[in-house]
């Protein structure tokens, strides 16, 4: 807020006093000596000197004012010079090519998750500027119809976050994307405000246990008694595991899992001949190069995403000499749940055509419960061709 000098305080005032001393070319200690009277029958019929003192005080007011809001708007237009070089500024991402920009733009959404609602922020991809700009806009449409197709098993983007292409004016006044914008409108759960004496309750939204509110679903089974349900059905009748329990179903050790994980490929694929291409544990692929293995404890679709890129990354940088291929280990990540790690598999596979990276990598999938779904021989669970694919854990394996 602009401040006005004591200066510019004084100056109408010290004018205004000139005018009444002009009144009937006056000297001070008379001017001062005049009756009510006096005074409101000049104020009625102003002399010459009277007009030219007001005239005076306008014209010094007119300069004042103009001065003052010629300072307050320089001031103004300072500040929003301020504010759009702070907006301008983003981090900048060196990624040159397909798999890093996705890389990048995963770890984007991945942080979002973790912003609060209308949070957000945004990347620049100078590097990748020109492809995102091509006409027609292949490149660009192909990336965010694979981000779409992402949505449909994400835990949060598409939901509580988004990602939207960034803009800016080129020195043509032209509209180029240069980068990404991920946004949150995730609203965390607030704790419960605490219950006056009076009994009245805190603000309604802090009183939300959840974030999300639905209409009672008249066929839920909340009042379904299982016990009555199930009497007389003996435990013994069920199919029961004919193998014990798994003590430690995921070791804590990232060593150990890596150590069954070459053990499993040493019998599984090289010692039974399941891959062609393997000649052991630590040896594979055509041209024959080592075998990279990479332990991620992610859990979130999101941050899932971002190690796999990482992994496609690490193959794209090194040459075949140096890794022929490389196995992502994920025993946190839909251990249980087939389906569901088919369903992400999927997303990983629809863009190696759509981006074209196809002639950089294959992939191949394995977990504890795969079963083909071709419609073959081999599609019931019990098939012994099944467990061709079934790993001790979620495996995403990358092949050049």
């Amino acid at each position: 807020m602009k401040t006005t000098s004591a200066s510019s305080l004084m100056l109408p005032m010290v004018l205004q006093l000139q005018g009444l001393l002009l009144l009937g070319q006056l000297p001070l200690s008379q001017s001062f000596s005049f009756s009510v009277v006096q005074q409101q029958r000049q104020q009625q019929q102003p002399n010459a000197a009277f007009k030219t003192a007001t005239a005076t005080i306008a014209t010094a007011k007119t300069a004042l004012y103009a001065k003052d809001n010629k300072d307050s708007d320089a001031d103004a237009d300072a500040d929003a010079d301020a504010d759009a070089d702070a907006e301008e500024w983003h981090p900048r991402d060196p990624a040159f090519t397909t798999p890093q920009l996705l890389a990048g733009i995963w770890q984007q959404i991945a942080q979002a998750g973790s912003m609060s609602k209308g949070e957000s922020m945004t990347v620049i991809y100078p590097e990748m500027e020109e492809q995102l700009n091509q006409q027609p806009p292949r490149f660009l449409n192909n990336l965010l119809a694979h981000l779409d197709y992402c949505k449909d098993v994400c835990d949060h983007f598409g939901i509580t976050t988004s990602l939207v292409p960034f803009v800016e004016l080129d020195k043509n006044k032209k509209s180029r994307i240069v980068g990404f914008t991920s946004k949150s409108f995730k609203n965390h759960k607030a704790s419960s405000s605490s219950t006056t004496e009076g009994g009245s309750d805190g603000d309604s939204d802090n009183d939300n246990d959840s974030e999300y509110d639905f209409d009672y679903d008249p066929l839920w089974d909340d009042g379904t008694d299982f016990d009555a349900l199930y009497k007389g059905v003996d435990d013994d009748d069920l199919a029961k595991d004919p193998y014990p329990p798994i003590e430690n179903k995921v070791p804590v050790d990232d060593e150990q899992i890596v150590q069954l994980s070459k053990d499993w490929v040493q019998t599984i694929c090289s010692d039974m001949g399941v891959c062609p291409f393997s000649t052991g544990a630590n040896q594979a692929g055509l041209p024959l190069g080592p075998v990279h293995y990479d332990v991620t404890r992610a859990s979130a679709v999101e941050d899932m995403y971002v190690k796999y890129w990482e992994e496609v990354i690490r193959v794209e940088q090194q040459t075949e000499k140096d890794l022929s291929t490389t196995l992502l280990i994920a025993p946190e990540f839909y251990m249980d749940n087939v389906e569901l790690f088919e369903s992400f598999c999927q997303t990983l596979t629809q863009p190696l055509t759509a981006l074209q990276i196809e002639d950089l990598l294959q992939l191949v999938f394995f977990h504890p419960h795969w079963s083909f779904r071709d419609g073959g021989d081999r599609a019931t669970q019990g098939q012994a061709a099944n467990y061709a694919r079934r790993s001790p854990w979620p495996m995403i394996n990358i092949l050049r």
